[in-house]
């Protein structure tokens, strides 16, 4: 139960951080503020797919995962719907231009973003305490790199369903896995190294 609060307590944050970046003009500042929300989840240990995915066979099974991403993807879409009736538009436009791009570059910019958020994720919890954090995740917005979560919430955003939409979400889902299990693997292997 646990689980699922703190799934969708996770998927409301990063939904605040949405609505926050599409309220503003700057794309600097948008980014900026949209940490606040991946901030929350850290310091409250809500649970975010794209933070956890990395620890997959070590804190966490691929079961608690799913309804991580579930729950996740869920409460976002609601804050999504509610949100457009103010932004619609401006969700529209960012979903239109991920719709542009092929899947293989979608698979790409997922994987970097898996690496990105390990990353981040792994900084706060050994002693940075969130210092770093808001560069980690400007970055990856700034870079176009795609976030299955926050995804979800444009295309909720912008009233956007379609079976395009789910596959273009599933292939974000395999790459940001893939981009955390991979960077957490070498990351591994170096501790062994030494």
């Amino acid at each position: 139960m646990k689980n699922v609060k703190y799934s969708i307590l996770a998927g409301i944050m990063i939904g605040v951080g949405g609505i926050t970046y599409l309220s503003v003009e700057s794309k600097l500042l948008g980014s900026f503020l949209f940490t606040l929300g991946l901030i929350a989840i850290m310091y409250q240990r809500y649970h975010l797919f794209t933070g956890q995915v990395g620890y997959l066979g070590q804190k966490y099974k691929l079961s608690d995962l799913l309804v991580t991403l579930f729950f996740n993807c869920v409460s976002i879409a609601i804050i999504g719907v509610i949100s457009s009736m103010w932004l619609k538009d401006k969700a529209l436009l960012i979903v239109q231009n991920k719709l542009s791009i092929g899947l293989l570059e979608v698979f790409i910019k997922a994987i970097l973003c898996g690496i990105v958020i390990y990353i981040a994720v792994e900084l706060f919890k050994k002693d940075d305490k969130g210092v770093w954090t808001p560069i980690y995740i400007m970055a990856f917005i700034l870079c176009g790199f795609e976030h299955c979560v926050a995804n979800t919430f444009y295309f909720a955003t912008a009233n956007y369903f379609s079976i395009e939409v789910l596959i273009f979400i599933c292939v974000t889902v395999i790459g940001n896995a893939l981009g955390s299990i991979l960077i957490s693997f070498l990351e591994k292997q170096k501790e062994e190294v030494k």
